[in-house]
């Protein structure tokens, strides 16, 4: 039996009756709603080059390298997803508590959040590693860098939290030849270890980039550059938590993609995804595929104009798209938002940033997809004064469709496309359309990043015959 769909008048809906045939899905994303929900003005940050994150309060938090109200040093600050009740939970200082964030923040299973400085700390220009609460109180420094080969110096990416408890991060430097380490340290700061020292030559020099724990345990990461010889556009590798089992999974090349700024991504398939800011066939980076054994490197995608320069690493939407941003292409030299599947197709810019003031310049980070199912990320310049914001990207008014109905143990469960990322949907049912008042409320659910919902209707086996309807707020 087919079904009907009907809109009826004075409502964003749709109606199908139980036994109905599929229509084709949705696109990737489709088009977008683009809004400017910070800019920000110096005293409040400037130049956020780190990615967003989403608290476990719902909260968005993040950190700029400059600005703030201590001589520019940076700050650290959280907002709403509508841009409402920003607030700076922290400006660095120059001295002993470190400056120059130049990473974002984790929030740890403990509840607490945990990033680096570039610079400052007790030895210097050296950097940190810090922790405060979510509210901006009780700041810590848990690490002060010496600068040496025992420790490094200037971390330039965020930490990762293991499945072990410890947090993993990567310096840019580690004595006065060594350019980068991998280290490992406990959540109070009581136990350091460095857990191998990048040689340049062979194996790579200068990550930028955050670590992965692949789905193995083991610790994935790339690195910008190389001193000299085989390394110099770049590599992939692999390190055991303990610091054992080092292996350089690729050497990078031009043609095939050359300087990974951004780190890896481990897909739902198991295979690692990730970028170059610069080489391959277009010249202006690549979007990679690499097994974690390091067999099969191959680039999917090869960016020239409309989007070019990848800095932050990727992220996979519910649909299991690749989403990202480059630095500069699109229009003129703005960037981008972009997607794409994870063979390479489908190709998508969901936003080119114009560089005006309600709009932003050159994201470096990579985006972050929320709860709400909305894209939130930041550009370091741009805005009012051009010192960098913080954006949201939503899909554009619904147009709900009906994919399908399946019956369950527990009921009919169905399925819907179209809806605005985020946004809370309820869902109705009656039996009888000439009843007046007839509906009755089953259930509601939020459209992920695709636009996509399920809501089962446990109440069906007592109907032979049901209608439904979805709609919001």
């Amino acid at each position: 039996m087919g079904c009907s769909l009907q809109h009826l008048r004075g409502w964003k809906s749709i109606v199908f009756t139980a036994c109905f045939t599929a229509v084709a899905t949705t696109a990737l994303f489709g088009q977008t709603n683009f809004n400017l929900l910070k800019s920000f003005d110096g005293p409040s940050g400037s130049q956020p080059y780190s990615k967003l994150i989403e608290g476990s309060d719902g909260l968005l938090y993040g950190t700029t390298f400059q600005g703030g109200t201590n001589a520019s040093r940076g700050a650290l600050f959280r907002m709403r997803k509508d841009g409402a009740n920003f607030e700076v939970l922290r400006n660095f200082a120059s001295g002993a508590l470190g400056n120059r964030p130049a990473a974002g923040l984790i929030e740890a299973t403990d509840g607490w959040l945990y990033g680096t400085t570039a610079s400052g700390g007790t030895n210097g220009l050296t950097g940190t590693v810090f922790k405060l609460r979510k509210d901006g109180g009780d700041y810590a420094v848990i690490w002060h860098f010496t600068g040496t080969a025992l420790d490094g110096r200037q971390p330039q990416t965020a930490l990762i939290e293991g499945r072990d408890g410890f947090l993993y991060g990567t310096t840019f430097g580690a004595g006065t030849s060594v350019p980068g380490n991998v280290f490992k340290i406990s959540k109070d700061g009581a136990s350091f270890s460095a857990l191998h020292y990048f040689q340049g030559t062979g194996d790579g020099s200068l990550p930028w980039s955050a670590l992965l724990e692949g789905s193995d345990g083991v610790l994935y990461g790339t690195t910008y550059s190389g001193t000299t010889g085989s390394s110099i556009f770049g590599t992939i590798f692999k390190v055991n938590k303990d610091g054992s089992g080092y292996t350089v999974l690729r050497r990078c090349d031009f043609a095939s993609g050359a300087y990974p700024y951004g780190g890896l991504i481990e897909g739902g398939d198991g295979a690692l995804y990730g970028t170059t800011s610069a080489g391959g066939t277009g010249g202006g980076g690549t979007v990679f595929r690499i097994e974690r054994s390091g067999a099969g490197y191959a680039p999917i995608f090869h960016f020239s104009t409309d989007g070019k320069e990848p800095r932050g690493t990727l992220v996979e939407g519910s649909n299991g798209a690749l989403y990202g941003a480059t630095f500069s292409g699109g229009s003129g030299t703005n960037g981008t938002v972009f997607s794409l599947d994870k063979l390479g197709g489908n190709y998508t810019v969901l936003h080119r940033f114009a560089g005006a003031t309600n709009d932003g310049t050159s994201p470096s980070a990579g985006i972050l997809i929320a709860s709400d199912g909305a894209v939130y990320g930041t550009t370091v310049f741009g805005g009012a004064l051009d010192l960098g914001t913080v954006f949201r990207l939503s899909s554009s008014q619904p147009n709900l469709t009906a994919l399908g109905i399946h019956q369950t143990s527990n009921g009919m469960l169905l399925s819907l496309s179209g809806g605005i990322p985020g946004e809370m949907y309820r869902i109705q049912a009656r039996t009888n359309l000439n009843i007046p008042n007839g509906w009755s409320v089953i259930g509601s659910n939020s459209a992920a990043l695709d636009g996509t919902l399920t809501v089962l209707d446990s109440g069906s086996s007592n109907h032979p015959v049901r209608i439904y309807r979805s709609f919001f707020p």
